[in-house]
């Protein structure tokens, strides 16, 4: 198989090449608005049947995985580059919200499409990289997590990746991409992010729980997820460690959820965070975390205002 060479104009002195990739894509700005043009505007008439992540482990088992888990992440805080590069900040947030719908449409685990953004946050593309280099990598990415996460039928399939991105996609061009990314970042797929730790714990949190509560710890961690979601598609958290991310997503849910008790001990123990740690991040960081409140507070007031008339 022929070897992908990315073309990197890094030196300005090279006139025609960066002529050449002008030519490809005049300005991101325009070129992101033909990225983000899809049948994915009608994914939420695709039901959504799979489950997050399901174990089949007894609790010494469970909690065993956890602990690694746990372990694995605060090993990776510390090697993890969290610096990104403006051209990249500056189109990441509508680059990971196209491949979040696209994890949707195809009804991929979100853990699949967490570990595709993270691994494009370790590529980083930047103005260097045309319209179709960006989104090729992005298309990359997703297929990189999906054979690693997903069973093979679950595997996006080329035709509807055509599809979506109204293109001719050429399969060994493709494969070929894959190849550069997983040299790019050395092989290291399965980083642990918030969401495995979320999804640990809410297999934890079931099995301390009885059966007819059930849903409304569904509920609750369909809430987490959303939070976390809302968290990754900003760039700000990115300097966070993934264990401070996880608890605050569940500490968010807990807070604006009717399905479960005040945050106590219990949740404490399950997210190895105290209280006292989350409230002093909320405080330090209040702007920020108003960012993935502000909407739900909205709502609230609109449920109260909507309730006394």
């Amino acid at each position: 198989m022929e070897e992908l060479t990315i073309k990197r104009h890094d030196s300005p002195e090279d006139k025609s090449l960066k002529k050449e990739i002008e030519h490809s894509s005049p300005t991101l700005d325009q070129s992101f608005k033909e990225i983000l043009k899809s049948p994915l505007k009608v994914k939420d008439t695709k039901s959504q049947t799979k489950e997050t992540l399901v174990f089949n482990l007894n609790h010494t088992w469970l909690n065993s995985y956890y602990d690694s888990l746990i372990l694995r992440a605060g090993n990776e805080d510390e090697r993890r580059n969290k610096e990104l590069n403006e051209i990249y900040i500056k189109y990441r947030k509508a680059v990971i919200g196209w491949m979040i719908d696209v994890g949707d449409y195809f009804q991929l685990d979100p853990i699949t499409t967490h570990f595709a953004i993270n691994m494009l946050d370790k590529i980083q593309p930047n103005q260097n990289f045309s319209r179709l280099e960006w989104q090729m990598i992005a298309i990359a990415n997703i297929l990189i997590a999906s054979k690693f996460n997903e069973n093979a039928e679950d595997v996006p399939n080329l035709h509807t990746l055509e599809e979506i991105t109204q293109q001719k996609i050429n399969n060994n061009t493709l494969l070929n991409y894959e190849l550069w990314i997983l040299k790019n970042i050395s092989w290291r797929i399965d980083d642990v992010l918030p969401i495995n730790l979320l999804s640990v714990q809410k297999e934890k949190m079931l099995k301390n729980t009885t059966e007819k509560d059930h849903k409304k710890v569904d509920e609750l961690f369909k809430l987490a997820f959303s939070f976390n979601e809302k968290i990754i598609l900003n760039y700000q958290f990115n300097k966070f460690e993934v264990i401070k991310i996880a608890a605050l997503s569940l500490f968010l849910a807990v807070k604006n959820s009717s399905y479960t008790p005040e945050w106590n001990k219990f949740h404490e123990e399950l997210t190895q965070t105290s209280t006292q740690e989350i409230k002093t991040f909320i405080q330090t960081h209040q702007e920020l975390v108003n960012t993935l409140t502000n909407p739900i507070n909205e709502e609230n007031k609109k449920e109260k205002t909507e309730s006394t008339t």
